[in-house]
Order: structure tokens, then C-alpha cells, then sequence
């Protein structure tokens, strides 16, 4: 009976002697031990060490730091996605309403092919028809931009709503009073916000919650002060009322937005002295936005114009995006920022472990373009499945009287592993009772190569860690 010992670091077995190995006919063979560590890949989040250094160049170079979360984060997929989200997010925080950054989103996804994506993209900045009119009261002149109804509601029946998702990165919501009379009506202006309830939940009721209206800024009456509310609370008077609101200044109307930048959602006007910040809050990354406009009073009380949104770029890559003729003309004090699009460059630097880790080859990523960028992994993500439970140990060399079923056929097998470990990491196994296998030769073989793959039960090469060590033995007739 012949031993033969085979090392390997990876998860081919491949060895070539120096002296001949001769297997009788009618030979047999089974495993007597195998001793391996699965490679896991892991990444070990220290937020004291541990920063990614993004870069986007506008006008000027902007460079900020993200810190990540502090977590041990192994190739789980289920770990890789929470990591995928947190860097995201991180990304995400530190966009600024600044030239081609307004309407930016970053996305961090992994791909069918196992490769890990890290993109930019910029969010359509002009009114879009995807708001949907709840009863057909509110109408649209998409050449102006122009909303208005044709009936007064002291409720939220006259609504326009978004069933595609604000920008998790840097964006606007944004409307200018294009005229706004006193008819002695009461209340019959007009509200604009952003709601973290799905559409679904609200879009056909006449009276909406608090929560629904999450974040949104009120106009009652031209000589009222404006009213906010944030956070799903409550609306509350503002302390700044409209200052001009006549068709015959409009280049100097209110404009009223709802931002997010910084990870912040603002609640902003800019009027003809000046800016005025009406509310702020910390924006929750796990929350998704639809922006909404109500209209109280009908087009002899308000119009708005000049509806800037900046939905997610990756909900609206279908879209059709109608010619927009309004390019309105700011001269208030402060303007609100605009949209740049144009070639720049986008360059992140990642830390080596962050890089290794997600599959890139270089540390620093760096890419020219105008509506957004992609950096996609050099390498495949090593998936890690705790689930997989065995592994299959197959010959290259010698041809085996064995069968699989999802190869259909034959294939060489010499033995299915279980793992035994309470740490699915290790594999110590050498079973009770040896399986020997027929070596289909039908005359004495001469050989010096043996080479045996270590497969996952998918029948994909496994990962391994360190040196890996395998004992078979091969039984001549003689023998039996």
C-alpha cells in the first residue's frame, strides 16, 4: 500500500516527484486525512486608523474624510452588504450643494458577476411629469414649470407627489411663487415637503398625518409668516413671511426649498435681501424621501414655478426627460445654487485593507466624467457561505470510478468532506473507515504528477488559507 502526503497553499493539490509512482492495474484509492483552513477574507473597521479620503473635483478640488464603522466585517454577504451600506452612506454624507455635486448620489453594489461597484451619479435637476395629481385638480405647464389648481381645499386633495425617491446625496426640492394673491379666502397657499411614508400609505387620502408630511415648508397667506415642519412633527410658524410674491417681480419671488447636503435636510428660503434658514435637521440615511407639493388655493390665489427636484439617479435612468423652457432668472440677494454638468474628475482613495477587501487593485480610484462616474472592482469578491458544509475532492490525474449528478456524468471524485469543525473556518477530517475507490486503469500506470481540486459543494474551487495538507492512500490488488 502506498502513502502519498500532498501540501498545497492553494486549493489545487499539484505535485510533481522527482521519482516514479507506479499504480498496478486494478489499483484503488481513498483519502486517509485532510487538514485545511477556509480563506475567509476579512476586513477589521478601526475607526482611529481607519478613513476613506474621497475627492470630487467641481470648480475647485473638494477633499473630505469619511470615517467608517467601527466592526469587524467578514465575506458573509450579509456583512459585505452592511459594510456596501455603510460606505455608501459615509459617501453620501459629504456631498455639498456645490456645482456638479447638486444632485449627486453615490451607490456601492455588487454585481452578478461578484464584482463590487462604487458609483456617482447625478440626479435630473428640472421638473419631471413623474409627480402624479391625486384627483386631476392640479395642473401643469411643463414649458413654464408652472403648478396651480383649479379648486381651494383647506385639506391635502389637491397634492402632486413623487412615487420615485428623493436623493440620498446631495439634492433640492425647490419652488418659487410665481404670483400670490390676498383673496380674502382664508389660507389658500400652497406647501412643499418631503414625506417618509411611501406614497402608497397616503397618496389617496384628503387629510394627511404628520408623519406623512415629514419635512415641508407651509404658505398660508402672503402676510403670514411661513410655517415648517420636520421630523413628522407638528407645523410651526417660521418667523419670516414672504417678502415678494407679485407677477410683476418675478425675478425676485421667494423661492422656497427643502435641501440635503452635509447629511442635512434644510428648510431654506431665498428672498430678495437675503437667505433665510428656516429649519434644519440630521437626515436618517435608512429613510427614503418622496417629495410632494399641496396646493390650498386655486390659480387666482397661487401659482409656483420653476420646480427644481433632484430624484435619484438611479430610479429615473428610464425616464424621459421633457424640454424645459423656464431657466429661470435669480436676482435675489443670495441665489440658490445650481446645477454644474460638466467632465471633471471624480478620485477616491481608499486604505489598502478597504481596497483589498472589496476587490480593487489600487488604492486611489480616479475617473473623468460628466454625469457621474463608475469604479468597478478588479477582482471578484471572495464569497464566504458558512452554509457550505462540505467539499468535494476531485483527481485531475488519475480517472476514478465515481459519478456526480450535477456534473451529469463522471467526475473523478474522490471524496465529499463534511465539515465536522464547530468553526466552519477548519477542516480536520479523517474518517473512521476508508472509502477506496476503483482507479479505472486498465494496465499498469507510470506517473509523476498527481493533482487533486479542493471544490465547494457547487463544485467551484474553494478558498483556502495557509498550507493545506493531504494523506491518500492507493491499494493494489494484492492488497485487498
Amino acid at each position: 500500500m502506498k502513502l502519498i502526503r500532498l501540501t498545497s497553499e492553494k486549493p489545487i493539490f499539484e505535485i510533481n516527484f522527482n521519482e516514479d509512482i507506479i499504480i498496478p492495474k486494478g489499483s484503488k484509492i481513498a483519502l486517509k486525512n485532510l487538514s485545511i483552513k477556509q480563506f475567509i477574507p476579512f476586513l477589521n473597521i478601526n475607526p482611529k486608523r481607519d478613513t476613506i479620503f474621497s475627492t470630487v473635483e467641481n470648480e475647485n478640488v473638494l477633499g473630505r474624510e469619511i470615517t467608517l464603522s467601527n466592526q469587524a466585517y467578514y465575506n458573509e454577504l450579509s456583512d459585505l452588504y452592511e459594510f456596501m451600506e455603510d460606505l455608501e452612506n459615509k459617501l453620501n454624507s459629504v456631498l455639498t450643494l456645490t456645482g456638479r455635486e447638486l444632485g449627486m448620489e453615490w451607490r456601492v453594489q455588487r454585481l452578478p458577476n461578484d464584482h463590487i461597484t462604487i458609483e456617482n451619479r447625478a440626479a435630473i435637476f428640472d421638473f419631471l411629469p413623474v409627480l402624479y395629481d391625486f384627483t386631476g385638480t392640479v395642473t401643469t405647464e411643463i414649458d413654464l414649470g408652472e403648478v396651480k389648481a383649479t379648486v381651494r381645499k383647506t385639506d391635502q386633495t389637491n397634492k402632486y407627489y413623487s412615487k420615485y425617491k428623493f436623493t440620498k446625496g446631495s439634492g433640492v426640492f425647490r419652488a418659487r411663487i410665481n404670483s400670490f394673491v390676498d383673496n380674502d379666502v382664508g389660507d389658500a397657499g400652497f406647501e412643499i415637503g418631503l414625506s417618509n411614508v411611501k406614497p402608497e400609505l397616503w397618496e389617496d387620502s384628503n387629510t394627511m398625518t404628520d408623519k406623512q408630511r415629514t419635512y415641508s415648508i407651509i404658505a398660508t397667506e402672503g402676510d403670514e409668516a411661513y410655517q415648517f415642519k420636520k421630523d413628522g412633527d407638528a407645523a410651526e410658524p417660521s418667523g419670516t413671511s414672504p417678502l415678494k410674491f407679485a407677477s410683476g417681480t418675478l425675478g425676485e419671488n421667494d423661492i422656497v426649498e427643502i435641501s440635503l447636503s452635509l447629511g442635512v435636510i434644510r428648510g431654506t428660503v431665498y428672498q430678495d435681501d437675503g437667505v433665510k434658514q428656516i429649519f434644519n435637521s440630521t437626515y436618517n440615511q435608512d429613510d427614503d424621501l418622496f417629495p410632494y407639493i399641496i396646493m390650498y388655493g386655486q390659480e387666482e390665489d397661487i401659482v409656483i414655478d420653476d420646480i427644481k427636484q433632484c430624484l435619484s439617479p438611479y430610479e429615473t435612468l428610464d425616464e424621459v426627460v421633457p424640454p424645459f423652457a423656464n431657466y429661470a432668472t435669480y436676482l435675489q440677494a443670495v441665489n440658490p445654487p445650481v446645477q454644474v454638468i460638466r467632465d471633471s474628475t471624480t478620485e477616491l482613495t481608499l486604505n489598502k485593507e478597504v481596497s483589498s477587501y472589496l476587490g480593487f487593485n489600487d488604492t486611489i480610484l480616479s475617473k473623468v466624467g460628466d454625469e457621474g462616474v463608475v469604479f468597478e472592482s478588479d477582482n471578484e469578491f471572495q464569497i464566504y457561505n458558512s452554509n457550505d458544509d462540505s467539499m468535494v475532492i476531485v483527481s485531475d490525474s488519475l480517472k476514478l470510478d465515481s459519478y456526480d449528478s450535477d456534473n451529469l456524468g463522471r467526475l473523478n471524485t474522490l471524496e465529499v468532506v463534511p465539515n465536522l469543525h464547530t468553526d466552519s473556518r477548519y477542516i480536520g477530517y479523517e474518517p473512521n473507515n476508508l472509502n477506496f475507490i476503483d482507479i479505472t486503469n486498465t494496465n499498469d500506470i507510470t506517473l509523476r504528477n498527481l493533482r487533486f481540486r479542493l471544490l465547494s459543494k457547487d463544485l467551484k474551487l474553494a478558498n483556502i488559507a495557509n498550507k493545506g495538507v493531504m494523506t491518500v492512500l492507493i491499494k493494489t490488488p494484492k492488497e485487498e
